[in-house]
């Protein structure tokens, strides 16, 4: 069995300056991890049972092998702490990091409730129907119709539609 590292030696090699020098640049690294994991996973070596590829992250396994090619501290720690999932990058529109979660945490509400959003005339309809149509369905119900719950809907569309506004007013 022979280490995917030994094996890829040349790609990883090809790659090493370009992935050093891209200190400080998120963006360009996952491009340069891109570029590797596909010119391996593509390559007809990758597809020998022989070669052992890493099992479940590959670019965890390319940022691994490139790790000790790093000379800066600084740069070393944040590639550490990436390897191991504690810290996400932060560049990018929508990216959220584990410190902005954390910073976050007592902002969020304690229960369920407080996410609760008030029904509308049409949900409190929708669920006076239900009930009523329940018992109905206990004893009527037909199993052999897959097609039910669309029924059900539109039933319940029409319903809410042919309410008096005096009941609508009620709700």
């Amino acid at each position: 069995m022979a280490d995917w590292t030994q094996v890829f030696k040349g790609v990883l090699d090809g790659h090493k300056i370009a992935y050093v020098s891209a200190k400080g640049n998120p963006a360009k690294r996952a491009t340069i991890l891109k570029s590797i994991k596909d010119t391996i996973v593509e390559s007809n070596q990758a597809k020998d049972p022989s070669t052992m590829l890493p099992d479940n992250n590959f670019w965890k396994a390319i940022r691994t092998y490139y790790l000790r090619f790093l000379e800066d501290d600084e740069d070393r720690d944040l590639e550490q702490k990436i390897i191991e999932g504690g810290h996400k990058l932060t560049s990018g529109p929508g990216i959220v990091t584990v410190d902005m979660v954390r910073d976050r945490k007592d902002d969020k509400p304690l229960d369920a409730g407080a996410y609760k959003t008030e029904f509308s005339a049409f949900n409190v309809a929708q669920k006076l129907f239900k009930e009523e149509i329940g018992d109905y369905d206990k004893k009527h119900r037909d199993t052999s119709d897959l097609k039910s719950m669309g029924t059900r809907t539109k039933l319940v569309q029409s319903w809410y539609n042919a309410l008096s506004p005096e009941v609508l007013e009620e709700l």
